[in-house]
């Protein structure tokens, strides 16, 4: 497992790791449909960062992350029905740079965590203990 720095939600972490390489210091706008697409990519490293749980309403967590982040005022709603468009604020900002240290962190474990998982029907990871055979 990976210790992370500061986030009280890995579901938060895992919404900036997906906002991440969407914005910029001036471009900060981003969709929900944007980040729900690659969501089933990264749910499976939710136990690689500590989560406890295996996840089974990924989107209605994810979508109470970005309702958290919004109510932290990390991010802003802008409307867009079921896009859902968003803008990181400047404290979002911020604490987006302060942990990108971790998203490398997670970069660097994502194939020591393929080497450990096997896909399942959906095309989903399951983690499996090295060594174990499915």
């Amino acid at each position: 497992m990976l210790k992370l720095s500061s986030l009280d939600s890995n579901w938060e972490t895992i919404a900036f790791y997906l906002i991440e390489p969407l914005i910029n210091d001036k471009k900060r706008r981003f969709s929900r449909q944007q980040i729900l697409k690659d969501i089933d990519n990264v749910t499976p490293l939710l136990p690689v960062i500590g989560h406890k749980k295996n996840p089974q309403h990924t989107e209605e967590s994810f979508q109470r992350a970005l309702e958290n982040m919004r109510d932290k005022k990390w991010l802003n709603f802008l409307g867009g029905g079921y896009t859902g468009e968003y803008e990181l604020t400047d404290t979002g900002y911020n604490i987006l740079q302060y942990i990108k240290k971790d998203f490398n962190n997670i970069r660097e474990n994502v194939a020591c965590f393929r080497d450990i998982s096997t896909k399942n029907s959906k095309n989903k990871y399951i983690l499996r203990k090295k060594g174990h055979h499915t």
